[in-house]
């Protein structure tokens, strides 16, 4: 059988040194890089779909149409290669991307071949070599750039001259639907890869992307400044991310990759790369492709942040050498894998040199953990992980953190109690509250926030939410917890444009390279002052953490985490002043999907987890007195507050609401960490021990008990 071999891509290497794959907003700057990288985009998205090495065909591994793709399939009926929620999930993609990248340079290629003898022809043949593919870094630049999320076309140079084309980067256009691949409703109609449609209900073929909603999920509609309001979700990912890569926390492989839940009695590996991902996909796709495993790969902004991804994953590898894959049962079964669900079969071990499949390293051999675990491997690495012309390993190693701090600690916790800084105006929405106990139990806080989940329970979809009934049964604690008071003041009337409502400068995606990519830092300095909250060289942060079953409502949806009253219009929620951060959880519709592992995960009632730090947007309240219950981060003075400012609340991907009491499988839950401060600044720094502060969450609908599961 002659099958694709994924060896990445071999030209522009000289010896040690490899070309390198670069962030979107640098890698168009080079303006013939950047044509020649769109003509190959087209290429490839216009290879008919029989073709296996089609945008159709690679897309599809991924997802729908769940079909053995290069002969490789098997197992029975098990369809799909689904890695999601597995320790796999990073490994898998790794050449995964690689193939995606060796056959786009292929395309770039013969897009170069086919101009005429002459200095086009010429200074396009000399890029070719270094040809990589770019990546979106969403945690340093939330912001789409404008060719991306608005131009639906776009001026290139062909071999007869200047065209104007069908924009390759803002969505894909599948010509026609074979309803065979595309079962279901929307995508069966849809002829366009689509973020954030306007509606589902009554799809239409040339229905269009919504970019302003995209930028607005993605909180990227104002202006850059900092701060962008004061709830900071555009920077909670940001903190996220600095989480995961700091000492002390998610130094174990099999808690920082995916976001299975541990289960494991303890509050300090809630969060994952993994989780971080899905927000990604969920917020920026809405209703549409991104947000449906399924479907997600066909979207070419996939590509861009799946390549960022491989690029956090291996940035970690570098400061955690040591750990990485280990021997797990596989609990699902897949094309390539026999689960604990297949009672006729011994379950599969999956581990370091479980087959990748479909992905062979050669005719005979396909890649594993193991061998993938060195990216150079396939020809390609990243700015930050340069490793020729150095000293050595702790070298890289150093250039990692110091990277970590240029793009993401810039306005990290730590970063902003070192300096003493603060935002200088804080919004209307943060508004004081009586100072209440500071020790004890706590009990049920004054408000549980809006009064909004009656109101707009029925927009649940009750035929779909299998969040209750027989799935209740397994969390502890019942709905009802005593008598809680709604008699806060949600500010029902907040606005549509209360972030901005405009799009980005059109000018923001080509402005600057990658290293300048803070410029709410830079060019903005934080104004105010915090109190000193350092003691002994150590302070306090603080992270919600949420755990509820993957497929509790049939597919993907939010949890929005908020700290201070907010509106009661679930529409309106991704708008408010006083949201914090998000869980975004990635499913497909157990019902309908073809992949037989996230059947079997549904029947099996797989827990997904996510941590959102919530000690930014406590910074943002301490400064100038404003809210003079909240003059420090120590526990005895931050517990009680969030027991009466936190709230969550659950929303699908239209963003109707959803009642906590149909999602019996969520739980809340709030820690607080001590964290070292660096004495060295290029440092980053250290998590202690992570201790959960019950006071907050006990007698809140799906909060964290004294007695739950951590």
């Amino acid at each position: 059988m002659d099958y694709v071999d994924i060896t990445g891509v071999k030209e522009g290497i000289a010896g040690g040194a490899v070309p390198l794959r670069t962030e979107i907003r640098e890698f168009a700057l080079n303006a013939d890089m950047f044509n020649i990288y769109i003509l190959g985009l087209q290429r490839m998205q216009a290879l008919p779909k029989t073709d296996k090495l089609s945008w159709y065909q690679i897309a599809g591994i991924h997802g729908r149409p769940y079909k053995a793709w290069d002969n490789v399939g098997g197992n029975g009926n098990r369809s799909g290669y689904c890695t999601h929620s597995s320790i796999l999930f990073l490994p898998w993609h790794r050449p995964y991307i690689a193939l995606y990248e060796q056959t786009l340079f292929a395309n770039v290629k013969a897009a170069v071949a086919a101009f005429p003898p002459g200095p086009t022809k010429d200074k396009y043949t000399r890029l070719v070599p270094s040809f990589r593919v770019p990546y979106w870094d969403f945690a340093a630049q939330p912001a789409l750039p404008d060719i991306i999320l608005n131009k639906k076309q776009i001026e290139v140079t062909t071999p007869t001259g200047k065209q104007t084309i069908n924009n390759p980067l803002y969505c894909y256009n599948f010509g026609t639907i074979d309803r065979t691949d595309f079962p279901s409703a929307p995508f069966n109609i849809w002829l366009n890869t689509l973020r954030q449609p306007s509606t589902t209900r009554n799809p239409q073929p040339n229905d269009d992307s919504r970019p302003t909603a995209v930028a607005t999920a993605l909180d990227t509609t104002k202006t850059p400044s900092f701060p962008p309001r004061p709830g900071r979700p555009i920077l909670n990912l940001r903190d996220r991310i600095y989480a995961l890569l700091s000492k002390g926390n998610y130094q174990n492989f099999q808690y920082f990759s995916n976001d299975g839940w541990n289960n494991n009695n303890s509050p300090d590996d809630y969060d994952s790369l993994e989780s971080v991902h899905n927000n990604i996909h969920v917020l920026l796709g809405g209703p549409g492709h991104m947000s449906d495993p399924g479907y997600a790969a066909f979207d070419p902004v996939f590509w861009l942040h799946h390549v960022n991804v491989d690029r956090l994953f291996a940035m970690w590898q570098v400061l955690n050498p040591t750990s990485y894959v280990v021997n797990q049962t596989a609990a699902n079964s897949t094309f390539w894998s026999n689960g604990t669900d297949n009672p006729n079969t011994s379950p599969t071990i999956e581990g370091p040199r479980t087959p990748l499949l479909p992905f062979h390293a050669n005719d005979t051999t396909y890649w594993t953990s193991e061998t993938a675990r060195n990216l150079k491997s396939f020809g390609s690495t990243y700015p930050e992980l340069v490793d020729w012309g150095v000293v050595g390993p702790d070298q890289v190693k150093a250039n990692v953190q110091a990277a970590i701090q240029r793009l993401y600690g810039k306005t990290a916790p730590v970063t902003r109690v070192q300096q003493g800084l603060a935002p200088s105006v804080l919004a209307s929405g943060i508004a004081p509250a009586q100072a209440g106990p500071a020790q004890g139990k706590i009990g049920i806080p004054q408000t549980d926030g809006p009064s909004d989940e009656a109101r707009h329970s029925h927009e649940s979809h009750a035929g779909h939410s299998r969040g209750s009934g027989s799935r209740g049964s397994g969390s502890r604690g019942s709905g009802s917890r005593g008598s809680h008071s709604h008699d806060s003041h949600p500010r029902g009337g907040h606005s549509h444009d209360s972030r901005g409502g405009h799009s980005h400068d059109p000018h923001a995606g080509h402005s600057r390279g990658h290293a300048e990519t803070s410029s709410e830092t830079h060019q903005h300095p934080i104004g105010g002052h915090l109190p000193s909250l350092i003691h002994d060289n150590h302070y306090h942060e603080y992270f919600a953490n949420l755990r509820v079953e993957k497929y509790a409502l049939g597919g993907s949806f939010n949890v929005h985490v908020f700290l201070g009253d907010f509106s009661e219009d679930p529409y309106q929620r991704v708008n408010d002043d006083n949201l914090v951060g998000t869980f975004s959880v990635f499913a497909n519709d157990p019902e309908t999907t073809g992949c037989e592992k996230c059947k079997t995960d549904a029947a099996n009632k797989l827990v997904v987890t996510a941590s959102i730090p919530l000690t930014g947007a406590l910074l943002d309240r301490i400064p100038n007195d404003a809210i003079p219950e909240l003059q420090t981060l120590e526990p005895e003075v931050v517990t009680p507050y969030l027991t009466r400012h936190l709230h969550w609340r659950i929303n699908r991907v239209d963003s109707s609401a959803v009642s906590r009491e149909d999602v019996q499988s969520l739980k809340v839950g709030v820690a607080s960490v001590v964290v070292d401060v660096p004495t060295d600044r290029r440092e980053l720094p250290n998590y202690r021990s992570w201790r959960p502060l019950y006071d907050v969450t006990r007698g809140r609908p799906r909060g964290i008990e004294d007695n739950d599961d951590l």
